[in-house]
């Protein structure tokens, strides 16, 4: 192109020069002839240079067009050089993320073996706890035999001396001939008798193990085939939460199965090494009479010893049985007196229903379940009201003039799935930083074929000298206004200036007094935007610094909530109650998880609070980066916060229950975890990546002369306070006493704090 326009500019000067040859040949021809010019010559002038006027213009743009094909030719070369650089970058991301494809895959391979290597530890171990637990069953047996026989010994010996003193003519002609050999017969008999009980024993435990894990895992499947069905629908379809569900729900299947195998391989291994006993056999080995009745004999005072012992088991059962039967009466009339109660407040909502809607008042002990249907048969406020119905003595089955009105405030949820759990009242404030459910307040909803989960307790035992009530309905119905949750009338919290004249010389200065809460407050947990306090009301409250006042209540607890922990990180609080430690999501103000003491991880969503209840409860918790540590008893469990599922344990040979923890993080990426105990005794855990299970902690010495209550870490140092109104200053890289305050206190030192 650009020779092109150097041919075509040649051409065009060369024109140039050829058209002023010409002008000037024509004028020179004209200028000979005439020497003035003429109007003809002036007219062919300016004809030339018109055209060489036109010509110049031509070579201009020519000269132009050269310039920008140039400057074009340039910006291309640039853009060709950017695109290979480009290209060059993105292979070179692809090439990256390959290998951070293959990266991963092998993370999660490996996390996925060492998960599976841990289950299979923990079956092992399971299996050899089994395994000496039979061991110590047997030599219970044998030592009870050896018992026995010993005191067959020396019934034998004073028999021996006995019948040395006798005269001979006073001697039994009854007696066996060979005493001995009899006692030897009658010892190898009772202790076959023995070894077959504790067989029959062992198989028949591992065989209720065996039908309670089969009937969980029906459970698990069933949940598990239900996630899968929401799966398939494409509103969940890309849920992470449900899968991570499905996840768990399949390794909590594959760990059953696992243990119903073990399970069967015990009952098989018990069968074969159970020593088979056949009656036949002692029958054949007596052959003298006089043996004869003295094992029967044996065998009368053995079966008589047992027929008492069963009948006085039988007499407990019957004892038993009785009280339940009373609990259940007792329980019914709570039942119908409840039943009459939401009969009453339906009625009133049924007339403020336009379409008639109303939720059924039937009742039973036992949870049934709920259709999907069931969710829209719930009652609903028609413009998000509250109404206060007050019930009159007149209104309940009996009246009773002492009695004065019963006031319930109820209030029903919109539309939402998971309604079958009581949901906690929130009051987020206005120009909040959270954002809480479009949801009413409310702290009670009906379920419709039955109340609440957990039914209301027993009422206490009924002092006719001390009750005034003349009925059964009179006084169940002033146990119930106990046992009505306080907060369904509570009114919002605030945070008031505190314009008391200040000491100079005190170090902490109050500044601010928070009320909301309407019991004791056993928990704190500050940020600095935010404070979390728990209480025995079994609420917690989330108040907003920066504006002054209550931001969210989170409600529900089982029990008085003993601890609460804020992870900014995850905008998760983790509150403890019981056995139970819920986790809540402050930014949607739900409860998204339910974690138990046994190290049972439930959502929400599946109703969590249907753990067994013997669980023991958990005494304090702690909160590291992606793990969470919980004291429960004697050991630590330790959780991984990915995934809501126990990763650890930490076994430090407390001999009491541990009271309070801390942790803080290594720059080789380990936790140190720190356990106070009732023992008197601070134990040190250095907790890896992969912890399983610790069990050789560092040891504090000397201790405390009372239990642990409280512990701050702040670096390398460690301060505790006790029971013993002492508090002392550690050094962890020594394991040494730095200092101890005697006396700090007038009571228990029950927490401490590090300022940063």
């Amino acid at each position: 192109m650009k020779q092109h326009y150097e041919e075509k500019l040649v051409l065009l000067q060369e024109k140039i020069q050829a058209t002023v040859k010409e002008r000037d040949s024509v004028l020179a021809s004209y200028g000979k002839g005439n020497n003035e010019p003429t109007e003809k010559v002036k007219k062919i002038k300016e004809d030339y240079e018109k055209r060489l006027a036109d010509m110049q213009r031509e070579m201009k743009s020519l000269q132009t067009a050269k310039r920008e094909h140039s400057k074009l030719l340039k910006n291309q070369s640039l853009n060709e050089n950017q695109i290979r650089t480009l290209s060059n970058e993105i292979s070179e991301m692809k090439r990256t993320k390959v290998k951070l494809m293959n990266k991963m895959k092998e993370e999660s391979q490996r996390h996925k073996e060492a998960e599976t290597k841990r289950n299979r530890e923990i079956a092992v171990l399971k299996k050899q706890s089994r395994i000496d637990a039979n061991r110590i069953k047997k030599m219970e047996a044998e030592k009870r035999a050896n018992s026995i026989v010993l005191k067959r010994k020396h019934e034998e010996v004073a028999a021996l001396r006995t019948a040395v003193n006798r005269k001979p003519w006073m001697k039994t002609n009854g007696r066996p001939k060979d005493r001995k050999q009899s006692k030897q017969k009658w010892v190898s008999l009772e202790k076959n008798i023995a070894e077959s009980t504790i067989n029959k024993q062992s198989i028949s435990a591992l065989e209720k193990e065996m039908v309670r894990k089969i009937e969980s895992r029906a459970e698990v499947q069933e949940e598990l085939n239900q996630k899968k069905a929401l799966l398939l629908d494409p509103l969940y379809a890309t849920s992470r939460v449900i899968r991570e569900e499905v996840e768990n729900l399949q390794a909590n299947l594959d760990h059953i199965q696992t243990s119903i195998r073990d399970l069967q391989n015990e009952i098989l291994q018990v069968e074969e090494n159970k020593v088979t006993f056949e009656s036949g056999d002692v029958l054949n080995t007596i052959v003298d009479p006089s043996e004869t009745s003295y094992i029967l004999e044996k065998l009368y005072n053995m079966a008589l010893h047992q027929s008492c012992l069963a009948a006085q088991n039988d007499s407990a059962v019957r004892e038993l049985q009785a009280e339940n039967e009373q609990l259940k009466k007792e329980s019914e009339v709570q039942e119908q007196l409840l039943r009459h109660l939401l009969e009453n407040r339906e009625k009133s909502h049924g007339r403020l229903s336009p379409n008639g809607n109303s939720s059924s008042t039937t009742s039973s002990r036992s949870t049934s379940p709920i259709d999907n249907g069931s969710i829209h048969n719930m009652l609903r406020r028609e413009n998000g009201k509250q109404r206060k119905k007050m019930m009159a003595p007149q209104d309940l089955l009996f009246q009773n003039e002492s009695t004065g009105p019963v006031s319930l405030s109820t209030s029903y949820h919109s539309s939402h799935s998971h309604s079958a759990a009581t949901s906690p009242e929130h009051h987020p404030a206005p120009g909040s930083n959270f954002a809480p459910p479009p949801l009413t307040r409310s702290f009670t909803t009906i379920k419709e074929k039955g109340l609440d989960a957990s039914p209301p307790g027993s009422p206490p035992v009924y002092r006719r000298q001390t009750s005034r009530e003349e009925n059964v309905f009179s006084r169940l119905t002033s146990q119930l206004a106990s046992s009505i949750p306080m907060s369904t009338s509570r009114k919002p919290g605030k945070i008031t200036n505190y314009n008391f004249p200040k000491r100079g010389r005190a170090r902490l200065q109050c500044t601010n007094i928070v009320e909301g809460h309407s019991k004791a407050v056993l928990a704190l947990h500050a940020t600095d935007d935010y404070l979390f306090t728990a209480s025995k009301d079994r609420t917690v409250v989330v108040w907003d610094l920066r504006g002054m006042r209550e931001s969210q209540v989170f409600g529900n607890f089982p029990n008085s909530v003993v601890a609460v922990k804020y992870d900014p990180q995850n905008n998760l609080l983790f509150s403890v109650s019981s056995c139970y430690i819920k986790v809540w999501d402050i930014r949607s103000s739900k409860a998204i998880r339910t974690l138990n003491s046994q190290g049972n991880s439930t959502s929400w969503s599946s109703q969590s609070t249907n753990f067994e209840s013997t669980n023991l409860t958990i005494n304090a918790i702690a909160l590291s980066e992606n793990s969470l540590y919980t004291a429960v008893c004697d050991r630590v469990r330790v959780w991984d916060l990915r995934k809501f599922s126990v990763v650890g344990k930490l076994l430090g040979g407390h001999q009491a229950a541990i009271m309070c923890l801390a942790v803080s993080p290594t720059d080789t990426g380990e936790d140190v975890v720190v356990t106070g105990s009732k023992d008197h005794y601070i134990k040190i855990f250095n907790v890896g990546a992969e912890p399983g299970l610790v069990v050789t902690p560092a040891t504090l010495e000397p201790p405390h002369y009372d239990g642990i209550q409280c512990l701050a870490l702040r670096g390398e140092t460690l301060f505790s306070g006790s029971r013993d109104y002492v508090i002392k200053k550690w050094n962890l890289d020594s394991h040494e006493l730095v200092t101890s305050v005697n006396a700090a206190h007038r009571d228990w030192v029950t927490d401490l704090c590090c300022s940063q």
